[in-house]
């Protein structure tokens, strides 16, 4: 299985959707990716570091308008 369909069964298997607060978005991504770091997983972390930013920038386009 390719990372980035790992990483989207994996947000899949914790019910992760966009509607739910970016706060809580965040906050899960984050606790995802310090197991992924702690157990070495670079390409599991690096997934998550894609969609904390991807969740920033949605943010600061919000922030924008």
């Amino acid at each position: 299985m390719n990372d980035v369909k790992r990483f989207s069964t994996l947000l899949d298997l914790l019910n992760y959707k966009e509607n739910i607060p970016s706060y809580h978005r965040g906050n899960l991504i984050h606790a995802i990716m310090d197991f992924a770091a702690s157990t070495g997983d670079v390409e599991l972390e690096e997934s998550c570091q894609r969609e904390i930013e991807r969740i920033k920038a949605k943010n600061s386009s919000y922030s924008q308008d």
